[in-house]
């Protein structure tokens, strides 16, 4: 196809034409992969990002020829006219995500990163930061491969999490209301409001309920709202962070710490990190904002002080060969965190590649050229910035992401793409583009979020099927097997008091037994399978 035919099949807008050629050049590199690996994929969320990419390259072809509904023209502007559409927005955002939790994902975490600051949240409710195992049950209630990896594990018996206690501490409010598991949706909901009033505060609300439409075309925006993934938090804080400093006033500075510091506590300070850096070295060379550090390093105090309590108390667990308090952090930086390689830089890349299929169609295209209009505008720039420097600094990190939905690792920063891509659509005689960009999003909607939704719950049902295997007749004491395919990410126990149903990890059927004779005296032997033994209590 010549490149004049190309202009005139595709609008003569050359951000028109980028996004299908994109689109079908991340196809062919996540084809090439597929075969490369022999349909092994590099992580599990791999598994359905190419179907994703495809569906996406599709929805951007059928947008050329199918316009999008004028109702859905004629609702962007009443939105616009409405004097709080991100109240209304959210709220509405709350609803579907609550029950996307509910029908899709599951009120109960799927993955150890879920399952950990809920294990933790459930400490705190009962008012303890430190629970206390018998001996002879500490190997029943956290499997041996997530001990001293995501549970630190005393000789004693006595635990606490890996991770620090931010995400915990936010989820213990909804672990007194019996329901963890709305955090998730509460953190999506504020999110979308925060998109609106940034993108309102640095454009116009126009562009911000453009901002808020594209917002909810992400799939991994929608998945990540279900879920207890700390990556929904980081995004949340992100924004707020930022509304605080564009504020610019001493109090507002003392907010922004306050959020930065509670964000580095979150599970891990790198997501924050990586993303303030930019927004932190801005402050540093204006004149007119440099006294902001101030009250802003002060903010960040509390956050800090809760680190610093957190390690000192895991290193109050240390194992007999370990060195000093807080040893368990110093010995596992270095597999943390290392300069970059060709293995770092290549998994960012394919990242990068699944953050594509995650988002609305095309919307790293707009937000790239949206970022290119903004060069008067420095907090837009910023957010652009912010969102490069999260994928540069993750070069520092040699691990891949694992279990998710979307390039998580770059979930802190993603907010300021849909509001980037907002204002690509928004500018003046970019209504045909803007109409393309929506029905493309509306396609993705109907055809590529459902495909991310059945994956989603198919890694529900992977977590839940031992647990179904194992269900019988008054059974509500689980030994199971973890070596068992589909049994790695069963929930952790909390307590041996907590719930109606335990869940404890099978040791061979005669250690369970033992275990069963000394602790739950005239339990049943209901069901045994190769996921492992149910018992009834008496």
């Amino acid at each position: 196809m010549s490149e004049g035919l190309a202009a005139r099949r595709f609008g003569r807008d050359p951000i028109q034409i980028a996004m299908p050629v994109v689109a079908a050049a991340v196809v062919a590199i996540l084809l090439a992969v597929a075969i490369v690996q022999q349909g092994r994929p590099l992580w599990p969320p791999q598994i359905v990002d190419l179907p994703a990419a495809a569906l996406v390259l599709v929805s951007l072809l059928l947008a050329i020829r199918l316009p999008p509904p004028a109702a859905l023209w004629q609702g962007l502007v009443r939105l616009s006219q409405t004097k709080h559409p991100y109240l209304l927005l959210a709220a509405l955002t709350f609803v579907v995500l609550a029950l996307g939790t509910i029908l899709v994902v599951g009120t109960t975490p799927t993955t150890t990163d879920e399952a950990v600051p809920l294990y933790q949240a459930r400490l705190f409710a009962e008012f303890k930061v430190i629970t206390q195992y018998p001996v002879g049950l500490v190997n029943a209630v956290i499997p041996q491969a997530d001990q001293q990896a995501f549970v630190i594990v005393s000789p004693e018996g006595r635990a606490i999490s890996v991770y620090f206690p931010g995400w915990a501490l936010l989820m213990t409010p909804f672990v007194w209301l019996g329901a963890p598991w709305m955090l998730g949706p509460a953190m999506g909901a504020t999110a979308v409001y925060m998109i609106g009033r940034l993108a309102a505060l640095l454009t116009s609300a126009r562009t911000a309920v453009i901002a808020l439409i594209l917002t909810l075309a992400f799939g991994s925006f929608l998945l990540t709202g279900m879920s207890l993934f700390p990556a929904g938090g980081h995004l949340t804080l992100s924004l707020i962070y930022v509304w605080f400093v564009l504020r610019g006033k001493n109090r507002d500075y003392f907010l922004a710490g306050l959020v930065g510091g509670l964000a580095l506590s979150l599970n891990n300070p790198f997501p924050h990190a990586a993303f303030a850096v930019p927004w932190l070295l801005w402050l540093l060379l204006d004149p007119t904002r440099r006294r902001g550090l101030v009250p802003l390093c002060l903010g960040y105090f509390p956050g800090l002080a809760l680190i610093a309590g957190w390690i000192v108390l895991q290193g109050s667990l240390a194992t007999p060969g370990a060195a000093a308090s807080g040893s368990f952090w110093s010995s596992k930086l270095p597999q943390l965190v290392n300069f970059p390689s060709i293995h770092s830089v290549g998994l960012r890349f394919f990242e990068v590649l699944t953050a594509w299929s995650w988002a609305a169609p095309g919307v790293l295209v707009l937000a790239a050229a949206g970022w290119w209009q903004t060069r008067g505008n420095v907090a837009l720039r910023l957010l652009g910035v912010s969102f490069v420097s999260t994928v540069l600094l993750y070069t520092f990190v040699p691990l891949d992401q694992g279990v998710g939905y979307g390039a998580r690792y770059f979930s802190v920063a993603w907010g300021g793409l849909p509001i980037l891509a907002a204002v690509a659509l928004s500018s003046p005689g970019k209504e045909a583009l803007c109409r393309f960009a929506l029905g493309a999003a509306l396609i993705g909607v109907l055809l590529v979020v459902p495909l991310q939704l059945v994956y989603g719950n198919v890694q529900y049902n992977r977590g839940a099927e031992p647990i179904d295997a194992l269900s019988g007749p008054g059974v509500d004491l689980y030994f199971v097997d973890f070596s068992h395919a589909g049994a790695q990410e069963t929930v952790l126990a909390n307590d041996l008091s907590h719930g109606a149903r335990l869940e404890l990890v099978s040791q061979g059927q005669a250690i369970d037994q033992s275990i069963v004779d000394r602790w739950f005296p005239g339990s049943r032997l209901v069901v045994h399978n190769a996921y492992g033994s149910g018992y009834a209590r008496p």
